[in-house]
């Protein structure tokens, strides 16, 4: 059990799955500032340069043609490299500090710089390809210098530049993940840490698997809170005849399948098909189908010293999925809270409370369960149980005994019998079964 305790701390349960997310929401948001601000400084950054690259002042092309020539010709990464560890290498001063703050600064100097040699070079092409036709019809409008510029090139400009500078935006979507080089938790860098968090606690359920528990919700009308292994899928099944007051009814497919989605949740599908007499119609038997049902079961607490191990058990009988005469006329769910207590190493107190629905009525039916459990071996257990419904038309009081056996690691056999406290002569039943983990 300890080793179960230590598992189950480590499982990927809901407030991980929302670390996770939180962590994946950090990242992005983190990712669009570096976009947003790289393309707010790129912008105007990069149209200064481009005038620059076409000064009539030598120095000053020259300069900026260099400069662009210098920062296409390297890889982003070198530059952001360069750009934060540069200062502490080179002057012995680190200009960024330690903080995050300083690193997010140096990666946006980066970025900025970088983007804004790459448009200068879009924007200085989408001038200097406009024909000189157009700024000599300007000049014959009586236009100055900067009304021929917005007014006639502009516009000619930013259609020719839309598509390349797509292009470069489109890339930088992709380059926001580079400030990992110098440790900006960005998307992909938090992304990473999150798989190998899966990874890491994925190795410790396949491992843990090996030495589960097996559990099993058969027999009895109680339930434990017990949930099968991640990704082990469980079939339960038994038959059963029931007195029924002479009548009789025989359930030769009593299924359950149940399948660990995640280490405390499991899902659920089941139904019952059997034979029954119809009273005054005919003197033989009639086969039915009971419907199908569908629900989880999400395991809240382990329970540790009094504190009893909690689950909640959700279970909806779907409507159109049984024989005439035992469908249900709308979606009827049943809602139940699942407690345990071991007392000792061979006995253990289990309880259930909950309400279910006919699919008719408005109002529920209440279910209570008490069942003690004892542990005869490592692999012979009994039971005993007493279950009551508590509805507005009547009450049930009823109690359930019966054994189960665990063959192996896999496989588990049962056999019990119940009967109504109120009518014991006429309603009781026998019931046997197996469960199986299929795929451990």
């Amino acid at each position: 059990m300890e080793e179960m305790q230590i598992f189950l701390s480590l499982s990927l349960d809901f407030a991980e799955i929302n670390e996770v997310l939180r962590s994946l929401n950090e990242g992005f948001v983190k990712s669009l500032e570096i976009f947003v601000l790289t393309l707010l400084g790129a912008f105007p950054l990069g149209l200064i340069i481009a005038f620059g690259s076409m000064s009539k002042i030598a120095v000053i092309r020259w300069f900026n043609k260099f400069m662009v020539w210098v920062i296409r010709g390297t890889p982003l990464m070198l530059q952001l490299i360069i750009i934060y560890y540069g200062p502490g290498i080179i002057l012995n001063n680190n200009w960024w500090g330690s903080g995050s703050t300083g690193r997010f600064i140096a990666a946006m100097i980066a970025f900025i710089l970088n983007y804004a040699c790459y448009f200068s070079e879009i924007y200085r092409g989408g001038i200097e390809g406009i024909p000189k036709g157009q700024y000599e019809a300007g000049e014959v409008l009586g236009m100055t210098k900067s009304q021929i510029f917005f007014r006639v090139v502009l516009l000619q400009v930013i259609k020719r530049i839309i598509p390349p500078m797509g292009n470069e935006i489109i890339t930088l979507v992709k380059d926001t993940s580079l400030v990992r080089v110098i440790s900006v938790y960005e998307l992909m860098w938090n992304g990473q840490l999150c798989v190998s968090l899966v990874v890491m606690l994925g190795c410790i359920v396949a491992n843990a698997q090996e030495t589960a528990e097996f559990t099993a919700d058969r027999p009895g009308a109680s339930t434990g809170p017990a949930v099968v292994g991640h990704k082990v899928l469980q079939l339960e099944q038994g038959v059963q005849y029931d007195g029924d007051g002479g009548a009789g009814t025989f359930t030769f497919s009593n299924i359950l399948l149940r399948y660990g989605l995640f280490p405390n949740m499991e899902l659920r599908l089941g139904g019952d098909g059997f034979i029954y007499k119809e009273d005054g119609v005919s003197p033989g038997f009639k086969p039915a189908f009971s419907g199908l049902s569908v629900g989880t079961k999400i395991k809240c607490f382990d329970g540790r010293g009094a504190i009893p191990a909690v689950s909640v058990l959700a279970d909806f009988a779907i409507p159109c999925t049984a024989s005439q005469g035992f469908n249900v006329d709308h979606l009827a769910p049943s809602l139940y809270l699942l407690f345990d207590n071991p007392v000792c190493d061979w006995l253990s107190l289990g309880y259930n409370v909950g309400a279910e629905w006919d699919g008719t009525l408005p109002s529920p039916t209440a279910f209570a369960a008490l069942c003690l459990g004892f542990g005869a071996t490592d692999s012979l257990g009994c039971f005993v149980e007493s279950y009551n419904y508590f509805g507005r038309l009547g009450n049930v009081y009823a109690m359930d005994f019966g054994l189960n056996w665990q063959v192996n690691r896999k496989v588990q056999l049962d056999i019990a019998a119940n009967m109504d406290l109120g009518n014991p002569a006429q309603s009781w039943a026998i019931s046997c079964g197996v469960a199986w983990q299929m795929n451990r």
